[in-house]
């Protein structure tokens, strides 16, 4: 029998979607302009990615993500009877460099954010029925998230990607694990050469 005061608990069960909604898709929408912001942040290491039925009023967009070393590709197919206008802004690996966008066949403009973290592409179309973006680049770095499985009851002995930046060429990972361990990170890093490695071993 559920404890406490209510047996279901929508705003705790909410959470296990919001990070996927807000986070991973960066899905904002505003019904009072017809207008879309996405975000989208898949997992560096994720090929491909199909997320269906992203919902507005009457609106509705499906969006798949097909990624190669360096480009990525965006199919948006919409149903409903209004334009939409599309805040589209991708997130890129750290250190990428843009070459082009292109939509629907025709060069796009767009702005680009930097950070020590990431690179964001900004661009802004109208959505009718289909739409295709596709992103050429030279990739920067990365690395993939580590994943463990651990025995209920028992504690975590992986590792946890605390924070990475990129500055003066250098891509630093601070990582958090049981002292002593010895853990692999894969790290991707384009048409990049690696040099050296500190406090590692490759």
């Amino acid at each position: 029998k559920p404890s406490g005061v209510c047996a279901h608990q929508c705003w705790s069960q909410t959470m296990a979607l919001q990070p996927l909604i807000e986070g991973m898709l960066g899905y904002r929408p505003d019904a009072t302009e017809c207008k879309i912001t996405l975000e989208p942040a898949f997992p560096v290491h994720w090929d491909n990615a199909q997320v269906s039925n992203i919902c507005m009023a009457d609106q509705a967009i499906d969006l798949t993500m097909n990624r190669k070393t360096n480009s990525t590709a965006y199919l948006m197919k919409k149903t409903g009877s209004r334009e939409l206008n599309m805040l589209f802004n991708p997130y890129l690996p750290v250190g990428s460099q843009i070459d082009s966008v292109m939509l629907n066949g025709s060069r796009l403009d767009y702005q680009t954010r930097r950070g020590e973290e990431f690179v964001q592409l900004q661009t802004n179309f109208t959505l009718d029925k289909e739409s295709h973006l596709a992103v050429y680049y030279k990739q920067g770095f990365a690395v993939v998230p580590p994943t463990s499985s651990p025995n209920p009851g028992a504690q975590s002995g992986g590792v946890r990607i605390i924070h990475t930046n990129l500055r003066d060429n250098i891509y630093t990972i601070t990582v958090e694990g049981p002292a002593g361990s010895t853990k692999m990170l894969e790290v991707l890093t384009g048409d990049n050469k690696v040099k050296y490695v500190e406090r590692a071993r490759l």
